[in-house]
């Protein structure tokens, strides 16, 4: 029962000390986690990529209960300020995924709800925030009556699942929709939101609410 964590750095293209750097915010992250809910075991894997976020050189996905990836683009210049802070965020992020998915793992593309990716993504973002990072760039500069909108818009389809051979009918989440470029994709200022005032009106947080069902959370936080 670990932490396992492994850089794909066979080429030494990582300078030593940036991936010190990177190495201690992922400890920070997990740290941070651990000290309300257990972590292991879970693989971190980290990769030299330039397909990242220019405004933070940093990006992840998580694969399950279990793992996840983290990539990492020492050219930019951006990664270089308090890369620690900003790995230790991005553990935080994508931890929090694993770690919803243990007790709801879809399994399958297919079977997963427009709600569920809401309420992943918020609840991640809002973890990061309650961890004491701060709110996320990828949820600051939006505008509150667009994301009511979106989520009026995503209602009719909130529980809607992706065909075998498609596209699901809410890939629009994953579009920028008029907000800033830092924000990314739309899903993330619109889960945070909503996410948020489930947490509001409600005495769980981010940790607690792990196990909470999507359902629960979208109806609490739409209210």
């Amino acid at each position: 029962m670990s932490v396992q964590i492994a850089f794909s750095n066979g080429f030494g293209l990582l300078a030593p000390e940036v991936e010190a750097e990177i190495r201690a915010g992922i400890d920070e992250g997990i740290a941070a986690l651990e000290a309300h809910v257990p972590v292991a075991p879970i693989a971190i894997a980290v990769h030299q990529h330039a397909n990242t976020s220019r405004f933070t050189g940093t990006g992840g996905r998580s694969y399950g209960p279990d793992s996840c990836v983290m990539w990492v683009d020492d050219a930019n210049p951006v990664l270089g300020s308090d890369t620690r802070r900003k790995l230790a965020r991005l553990t935080v992020h994508e931890v929090h995924h694993c770690l919803r998915q243990r007790h709801f793992w879809p399994r399958r593309w297919q079977e997963w709800a427009g709600g569920e990716v809401l309420v992943l993504e918020g609840l991640a973002t809002q973890c990061e925030a309650w961890l004491g990072y701060g709110e996320p760039l990828i949820v600051t500069g939006h505008d509150s009556a667009r994301t009511r909108d979106l989520l009026d818009r995503l209602a009719p389809d909130i529980a809607a699942t992706p065909p075998e051979d498609g596209n699901p009918v809410w890939q629009w989440l994953y579009e920028l929709n008029g907000y800033p470029e830092q924000v990314y994709r739309a899903v993330y200022p619109m889960g945070h939101l909503l996410v948020g005032r489930y947490l509001e009106r409600t005495e769980h947080t981010p940790i607690s609410a792990l196990s909470v069902p999507w359902r629960e959370i979208w109806e609490t936080g739409r209210m």
